[in-house]
């Protein structure tokens, strides 16, 4: 009797062992992992377990954090306000712009997603969505037909992204986003 509970015992650990290998495999996606594969810049479940937003005060910690750099210009500083970088571990280099009210302005992202997948879900409807092509890039341009309000395009492995909450005159986030890098 003792002999059949220790058989019965090694098979239920091995059981547990395979049922845990499994879900890992496929729920913890364990193949993309540490890459960045399948970025959602808005939502942190159901990305890899060692990922995290953070807040950063520097280009160079957001770059340390998401493992890529994301060029911007220096300039708008001036007229979006305060500077305030984020990156999602591994994945997704933010910069966003805060006015002296402490209201986001204008947000910018770089995401590793292998594919160039769109990283913004948008659940907003924009009277005029546009493709156009700047520097080789299609890039899908939502707003009212005069301002950009959100913009997404990909280039190589890595996605952008640009949203201005008052809209952005079509021909500045146009060159902004010939100059993101």
């Amino acid at each position: 009797m003792k002999n059949k509970s220790n058989y019965l015992y090694i098979g239920l650990l091995g059981l547990a062992v395979v049922v845990f290998v499994y879900f890992m495999s496929k729920q913890g996606n364990l193949a993309t992992q540490g890459n960045g594969c399948g970025v959602n810049a808005y939502s942190a479940f159901g990305q890899a377990p060692s990922g995290a937003w953070v807040d950063l005060t520097s280009a160079y910690q957001s770059e340390t954090v998401a493992k890529f750099p994301f060029e911007v210009p220096e300039d708008l500083q001036e007229k979006y306000g305060e500077i305030k970088y984020r990156a999602y571990s591994n994945a997704v280099n933010e910069v966003q712009y805060i006015d002296a009210e402490g209201n986001k302005t204008l947000q910018l992202d770089k995401a590793y997603t292998c594919d160039g997948s769109e990283i913004y879900e948008l659940n907003e409807k924009y009277r005029a969505v546009l493709t156009k092509d700047i520097n080789g890039c299609e890039v899908i341009e939502y707003g009212d037909g005069e301002k950009v309000n959100v913009a997404m395009w990909a280039d190589g492995d890595y996605s952008y992204g640009l949203i201005c909450s008052a809209g952005m005159d079509t021909e500045e986030a146009e060159a902004l986003i010939a100059e993101l890098k």
